[in-house]
């Protein structure tokens, strides 16, 4: 397991390869999110939206009030976080992005 983000609720991944969200104060499960590969790096947050990469070579840009958004395949050669997201700026609407939906407990 990576460590959490935390920022209001708090997000984690995980090796059973799911992004969580749970309540600061009580832990309340919020949302999960069930991708193809383990989650061990800290996601990112900004401006509501919840960033991770996944061990199945996506990068998930998530809403973090409730776990719906997209995810953008990365190539062969990407690697890193920092590569990821410098990636994801200026993608909006290309094609190739596909819609992900809420995962629930």
């Amino acid at each position: 397991m990576c460590g959490p983000l935390v920022v209001g609720p708090i997000h984690f991944g995980s090796a059973d390869h799911c992004l969580y969200t749970v309540d600061a104060a009580g832990g309340r499960l919020r949302w999960k999110l069930a991708t193809d590969g383990e989650i061990t790096a800290t996601p990112v947050a900004s401006d509501g939206v919840v960033y991770v990469c996944s061990k199945d070579r996506c990068v998930y840009a998530l809403d973090a009030a409730n776990g719906t958004g997209q995810s953008v395949p990365l190539g062969p050669s990407a690697s890193g976080r920092d590569r990821v997201l410098r990636g994801l700026k200026g993608t909006g609407g290309r094609p190739g992005r596909k819609s992900l939906s809420e995962e629930s407990a």
